[in-house]
């Protein structure tokens, strides 16, 4: 069943993601929406309900984006994590207007 409240976009950027400020992995993003994203890594170090940071490096922008999320989903491929709201509302309102303006560009 699916229970997102909005829709994702495809979205390839390296992400590095952080636990309590220790780097624990590296992966690829896959897709991203206003609310969270799916994340290709291995999933083996981290489990459902942790929270996390993830530091992505937006092109175009100076700079890498770290949004405070938790860990939603964890699969043979990788973790879908839903971004904390209220921790990190600036870095979440940059991410979402950069989300925008890619499906802007996609003409959806």
């Amino acid at each position: 069943m699916e229970h997102r409240f909005s829709p994702r976009l495809p979205f390839h950027l390296q992400a590095v993601l952080y636990s309590r400020g220790a780097l624990v992995a590296r992966g690829i993003c896959r897709d991203v929406s206003r609310d969270g994203m799916f994340v290709f890594m291995d999933s083996a170090c981290l489990h459902r309900n942790a929270l996390v940071e993830v530091e992505l490096l937006a092109p175009g922008r100076k700079g890498r984006l770290r949004l405070p999320a938790m860990v939603v989903h964890c699969g043979h491929e990788g973790v879908g994590l839903l971004f904390d709201e209220v921790a990190e509302p600036q870095a979440l309102h940059m991410l979402r207007a950069y989300v925008r303006s890619l499906w802007m560009l996609r003409g959806t």
